[in-house]
């Protein structure tokens, strides 16, 4: 209550003689500096370690006041990692080899496409090196041929990451064609290796009459064995 009644004073006051106030006010403000410095200046022959504990404390506020601007220790760890490189330029080039790989590798396991794509040009390079010339097969036929198996094996019926495996394999004078291809997990497609597909399949604790079905119904013999089959 006092308070209030107070700052209603000082408002009436400051409204009819602001100048007066004011100078009042400043006024009171030297004669409080100079009482208590002069305690200060005592306080500080008598004891000189308040004056360097005050210096320190408004050095720690200015500090923290002014953090904000000052560079971040990632940022302090990056300009001097740039200043080695500069000095360093064959480590700088190792870096960049080193994240090069990296970053292939991860967007390898990351994006299924760019796998399929790196997987059908391995086997287009097999297909180079049986002296055959292989024809590209776009990674959306590919996809779009995984997909009508569910993503699964064609063999077993297994879910996960698919590799590419053809029906009647590369090394038996199989095409690398859409039509002789199909979803494979990796413990199927090593187990099938170049063995007919229909005797292996059949040999296997896992084998489904509907998925060989499914398998001879999508699979077909290459445009250039059809049309000799047509002529014969």
């Amino acid at each position: 209550m006092y308070n209030e009644a107070a700052r209603l004073r000082y408002a009436e006051k400051l409204a009819a003689d602001p100048d007066a106030v004011r100078l009042r006010n400043r006024e009171a403000k030297r004669i409080y500096r100079s009482i208590h410095g002069r305690k200060y200046a005592y306080k500080c022959r008598a004891n000189p370690g308040i004056k360097e504990r005050r210096d320190l404390e408004r050095a720690l506020a200015r500090a923290i006041r002014t953090a904000g601007r000052l560079p971040s220790v990632a940022a302090l760890v990056m300009a001097e990692q740039r200043r080695y490189w500069a000095e360093h330029p064959a480590a700088k080039a190792e870096h960049d080899r080193h994240w090069a790989r990296v970053s292939w590798w991860l967007e390898y396991q990351t994006k299924p496409d760019l796998r399929l794509y790196h997987r059908e040009k391995a086997k287009r390079r097999k297909m180079q090196d049986r002296g055959q010339t292989p024809v590209q097969i776009p990674v959306s036929a590919i996809r779009q041929r995984f997909n009508e198996f569910g993503n699964c094996c064609a063999y077993c019926g297994a879910g996960g990451d698919m590799e590419i495996e053809h029906v009647c394999a590369i090394s038996k004078g199989g095409a690398h064609d859409i039509g002789n291809i199909v979803p494979a997990c990796s413990r199927c497609n090593t187990s099938k290796r170049s063995h007919g597909m229909e005797q292996w399949y059949r040999s296997q604790p896992f084998f489904s009459e509907l998925r060989l079905h499914r398998i001879r119904r999508v699979t077909r013999p290459p445009e250039g064995q059809q049309l000799a089959l047509a002529l014969a």
